[in-house]
């Protein structure tokens, strides 16, 4: 070989945190070193002979001097190699025969032309995947990502837990089916937990809107298999991130609370249904939505019907409204052909809010079918309707 390699000393890594230091060198080196006179130069006062050296790297990495000036016989010449953010160097050639990868690269006695090539390839990353118990995740373990790939992770629960807890990093996030890490630029950590799921919260419903000073009921379904015997219900003002506070203690099988609503605004109250003398771990059961609470002004009452839960299988449906101003009222349930089926007359009803409850039959007694009805509460100051779906 018409000339030899040398190689600078660059550790694991080492490419990507110090290729500014060698493209410096590389540089100094250009200007200094190798200015000397070559030690095949021709004849006393004769220009020296030069060569060509050619390089040639990827998008994702880079040479400098990018494009060298030609070198004269016998002189010694540097290169500086970097990989960009993500990528290292994969491997490097000179006149197509392979030497030791580095950041730095000296071709000692140059004697003919030339040819260096670098080539980069993405890093990898790993994203650690764990689940507590009852829990699974998949892919689980030490999962490799390629630099700026997705990675998606999917979970679920045991039959009787569901997932509640979604760490990602340390940071809590909402705990739904699948987590997404996307654009993957560095090492990750994922976690899933769960609790014990002993109930189905049915109210209340998401969206609602409570006022303060009234009194309103959280109602549960507790699951067959369950053997609790008391619950707790719990309030928290500030989401599922709680802190919670205990508003209530019973049986858990009563399947329902009445809970005075405090005098507050708020967007963001949440309710939990906690099972607390269970042998299985402790059931934690929280309302689908937020609900929001408002101070009611004076008399000033919203005028409305709402029916709850819908939609509903056949049975016992509670209907709560406001009638705006004292007077004769009604509640009523109709087809969507506009056949009334059902009506409670209210008589002389006082304005403010109250409810009742429908049992899911016709006049007639027969139960109601399934399908869409619309419930309607009539007053001296007009009506008000909501749909309402029964299914089978």
């Amino acid at each position: 070989m018409p000339f030899e390699v040398r190689t600078g000393q660059a550790g694991p890594g080492g490419s990507r945190r110090h290729a500014w230091v060698a493209s410096c060198c590389a540089l100094l080196l250009i200007m200094t070193a190798w200015a000397g006179p070559a030690s095949g130069s021709g004849p006393r006062g004769a220009a020296p002979q030069r060569f060509r050296i050619s390089v040639s790297h990827s998008a994702h990495g880079g040479i400098l001097p990018a494009h060298p000036a030609p070198v004269a016989a016998g002189d010694d010449f540097g290169l500086a190699i970097f990989p960009h953010a993500g990528y290292h160097l994969d491997s490097l050639l000179v006149d197509g025969l392979p030497v030791r990868k580095t950041s730095f690269l000296v071709l000692e006695g140059v004697r003919a032309p030339h040819t260096v090539v670098a080539r980069f390839a993405p890093d990898d990353y790993v994203i650690i995947a764990t689940a507590g118990p009852h829990a699974s995740i998949t892919p689980n373990g030490v999962v490799p990502v390629t630099y700026s790939r997705s990675q998606s992770f999917f979970f679920a629960a045991d039959s009787g837990f569901k997932v509640c807890e979604l760490l990602v990093d340390g940071k809590a996030l909402h705990a739904g089916s699948r987590y997404t890490f996307t654009n993957v630029r560095a090492e990750h950590h994922i976690v899933v937990r769960t609790e014990h799921h002993a109930s189905t919260v049915i109210a209340p419903e998401p969206g609602e809107l409570w006022l303060a000073g009234e009194s309103r009921e959280i109602r549960w379904q507790p699951l067959e298999r369950e053997f609790a015997d008391s619950a707790e219900v719990r309030v928290s003002y500030h989401g599922t991130d709680g802190p919670w506070e205990p508003i209530w203690r019973g049986l858990f099988r009563s399947g329902s609370a009445e809970w005075r609503v405090p005098a507050l605004d708020c967007d963001s109250v949440s309710l939990c249904v906690a099972t607390i003398d269970s042998d299985a771990a402790p059931g934690l059961d929280y309302s689908s939505g937020l609900v929001r609470v408002r101070q009611a002004p004076g008399n000033d009452l919203r005028f409305f019907v709402r029916a709850s839960p819908s939609p509903a299988t056949v049975g016992p449906i509670r209907l709560e409204f406001a009638v705006p101003v004292d007077g004769d009222a009604a509640l009523e349930i109709y087809t969507v052909t506009g056949r009334e089926v059902w009506r409670l007359p209210l008589g002389f009803a006082a304005a403010g809010r109250r409810s009742a409850m429908w049992d899911g039959r016709l006049a007639g007694g027969e139960p109601a079918k399934p399908g869409v009805y619309f419930a309607r509460l009539s007053t001296r100051a007009g009506d008000r309707n909501c749909r309402l779906v029964l299914v089978p």
